[in-house]
């Protein structure tokens, strides 16, 4: 009898484990994710990497797809989120039935660095500065800057749109500019090249960079996996603000980066990764202002077309944080 007990309990237990593991396959949700890039992605495959989104019962993919597809394959129905929070967001300030939901980056993670000549902030009146393009959030910010600086940005700077990190390096390496708005970790290798640091744009701006964006259509009909997402996502920036070697590790080896190069850049990074995922009032009048200068912004932008925080709130307030 206590053999065939034993046998009956085992068998019992086995049947349990057998049918919870059907069910977490049965709750599995597949979710297409969007990123411009496989720098901005990284942040989501970390958190997958940790698991939180497979806690959460979500089967999250990783596409990259440019800018200026992000909103059709999303009402298309080809993805479900976007990392690109600022293509959400003015997109629905355009009317486009997409909403912006979470914010990763709160800040941007660039520095000004100057030539060797320059001391300070001040000597660059009449010089040259590099960034990405003009009319773009690195145009804004360089602007900012030279407003935190003391300077007229309209009158005492000239901005030139390089490209890419490494053009920028390039521009200041042969004179053709005497400032570069650049991101970590090729700050550094700006300052091997004798270049100063002379501003983290991060600390005087509030301007979000990166974040989470879906259709009003998917927000709608599947909010349940919306919040999941954002439960997932919401761990995920809390890891990596607390641990941003590990995170900077991780990068190093999906990217097959140089190790200390990607912590020294996680590191900063962290400084820019949101708190809690939400838009504060000056990030959003920033974010006005620099859609105006680059056209993205016409009319009376109206907050609600863009943005919905409504599940981020009430998945904040169930995790004790609101």
């Amino acid at each position: 009898m206590r053999s065939l007990l034993s046998v009956l309990v085992f068998a019992l237990v086995l049947l349990a484990d057998l049918t919870e593991g059907c069910a977490q396959e049965r709750v599995m949700t597949p979710v297409v994710l969007q990123a411009p890039s496989v720098n901005v992605q990284q942040t989501f495959a970390y958190g997958e990497r940790r698991g939180f989104f497979k806690q959460e019962g979500l089967d999250l993919r990783i596409v990259v797809i440019r800018p200026h597809l992000a909103t059709a394959t999303l009402l298309s129905g080809d993805t479900h989120f976007t990392a690109q929070f600022q293509t959400a967001f003015y997109a629905g300030l355009r009317g486009a039935p997409v909403k912006a939901l979470f914010i990763v980056n709160s800040r941007p993670g660039w520095y000004i660095v100057g030539g060797p000549e320059i001391k300070a902030g001040k000597d660059l009146k009449g010089k040259s500065i590099a960034v990405s393009g003009l009319g773009t959030s690195t145009h804004y910010v360089a602007m900012k800057a030279a407003a935190h600086f003391g300077l007229n940005p309209q009158r005492d700077m000239t901005y030139l749109g390089i490209g890419d990190d490494q053009s920028k390096l390039g521009a200041l390496k042969s004179g053709v500019v005497q400032a570069i708005q650049i991101g970590a970790p090729w700050h550094i290798e700006a300052k091997k090249l004798g270049g100063r640091e002379l501003l983290f744009v991060g600390d005087i701006v509030e301007l979000p960079t990166s974040g989470l964006g879906t259709s009003d259509k998917f927000l709608k009909d599947h909010p349940m996996t919306v919040k999941r997402m954002l439960r997932a996502l919401l761990r995920t920036t809390r890891e990596m603000r607390e641990r941003p070697a590990d995170f900077g590790e991780f990068v190093a080896k999906a990217l097959n980066m140089d190790r200390d190069l990607s912590v020294a850049a996680s590191e900063s990074g962290g400084r820019t990764v949101s708190i809690d995922g939400l838009l504060s009032d000056e990030a959003y009048r920033n974010l006005i202002e620099a859609g105006i200068q680059s056209g993205a912004v016409k009319g009376t932008p109206n907050r609600d077309d863009a943005v919905d925080f409504t599940l981020l709130r009430e998945v904040l307030r169930e995790s004790g944080s609101r």
